[in-house]
């Protein structure tokens, strides 16, 4: 893997403006996605809990309204 990486990033250096910027990043999301990927997937997981037990709590006094449906 670590000499495809290298023709990208080679092929990368030789191709100017939007595009080379394009490869770059795309090169450079290749190789570091493996080691980032799982921890912020753990931190995106977190958050979307807190969201949830927000909203359940923003919930709760409308379930319990006298009033009937509302």
């Amino acid at each position: 893997m670590q000499n495809e990486v290298h023709s990208l990033d080679q092929h990368s250096a030789r191709v100017k403006g939007l595009t080379g910027t394009w490869l770059m990043g795309a090169v450079a999301g290749l190789v570091i996605s493996p080691c980032v990927g799982p921890i912020v997937f753990a931190l995106l997981l977190q958050v979307a809990d807190a969201i949830a037990e927000q909203a359940d709590a923003l919930a709760l006094p409308v379930k319990n309204c006298p009033f009937g449906d509302v």
